[in-house]
């Protein structure tokens, strides 16, 4: 069963280049990784601070085996960018009948 992960993310400077660009980067990777569906990146029109993150997994295990191939300097990339570690849900579709 498909699976999403979502993480909201707060920039921790003025410079939207750079946090775009750490995003977009991990995107594209993300986006390369077996059982990866998609990935959307959303920037909050009310805070010009705040991001979405949003990743479509094939299914949980898929997401699991994909944290381990995700090279871990996008992560250093971004995770420089932040006010903080991004807040992380994990969510199930639901199947509207």
């Amino acid at each position: 069963m498909a699976v999403a992960r979502q993480y909201v993310m707060q920039s921790s400077s003025d410079g939207k280049a750079a946090i775009e660009t750490a995003l977009s980067e991990l995107a594209k990777a993300v986006r390369a990784l077996p059982g990866c569906e998609g990935v959307e990146i959303l920037h909050d029109l009310d805070d010009e601070h705040r991001y979405l993150l949003i990743e479509r997994w094939a299914s949980e295990d898929a997401y699991r085996m994909a944290g381990s191939q995700l090279p871990k300097h996008l992560l250093r990339a971004l995770i420089t960018e932040l006010e903080g570690p991004p807040a992380a849900s994990r969510l199930g579709y639901l199947e509207i009948v």
